[in-house]
Order: C-alpha cells, then structure tokens, then sequence
C-alpha cells in the first residue's frame, strides 16, 4: 500500500470518527501486510482482519487492519472498528463486575457481551450505509 492511499485511510477514518461523534479520541491507525500480521490477527490459524485497542483514561485507540482484506473493504473495516469506541462506554460498565464475579463468571459474561457488542456493530453498519 503506497503513502498517499495510507493517508487517504487515515483522513476517511478522521471523517468517519467525526461523524460518529468521537472527536476527543485519538485514534491511530496501523495497517499491516498480509505476511507481517501481528499474532492478534491470527484466528484458529487464520487470518482475521481487523481489531481495535484502546484506552479509556487517554481517550485514545489504534485500528489494527489488513491492508486488503479478502471479503471487505478496508473502508469497511475501518467503519466497524470505529463504531466499537460507540459502545465503550457500555464495556466500562460492564467491567465493573469482573471482580465481584469471580472469573468463571466473568469469561460468560464478558463473552456474551463481546458478542452482543458485535451484533451491535454491524447493526450499526447497516444503518449507516
């Protein structure tokens, strides 16, 4: 991927991130080539196609992305991985719990909410396209 087509992901994904209204977030972006994935973006031995880390104290996230996914866009996954920080406020809640219930608890609830989250999400991008 050239330097300009690089900085034209990032300039759509500042314009994505103000349309959803997440101006006080610093996101970065990392796009990776097929064969210097990091090991995050390894599935059951395959490969995955995007992923989004972030820290809520600094109001900042990075969009981890495959360069040229095989069934989206990357403009896609850019979408969806922003539309995530939408619902961080939620996790932080749902977090709260995590000591109290001990740790068998904590891996379903955690579980069942990250699945929620993405049902979420591609409603999400659904409406939005």
């Amino acid at each position: 991927m050239s330097k300009a087509e690089a900085r034209q992901l990032v300039e759509y994904m500042r314009k994505i991130q103000r349309r959803m209204g997440l101006n006080e977030w610093r996101i970065s972006l990392e796009i990776y080539e097929q064969t210097e994935l990091p090991s995050r973006l390894w599935l059951e031995g395959e490969a995955g196609i995007g992923y989004m880390s972030s820290w809520h104290e600094q109001r900042s996230a990075t969009l981890h992305v495959v360069a040229y996914p095989r069934d989206l866009t990357i403009r896609q996954i850019i979408r969806h991985e922003v539309a995530h920080l939408l619902l961080e406020p939620m996790w932080r809640v749902v977090k709260r719990v995590e000591k109290p219930l001990g740790s068998t608890a904590w891996e379903i609830i955690s579980e069942a909410y990250r699945e929620a989250e993405e049902i979420a999400v591609n409603r999400i991008m659904r409406a939005m396209s």
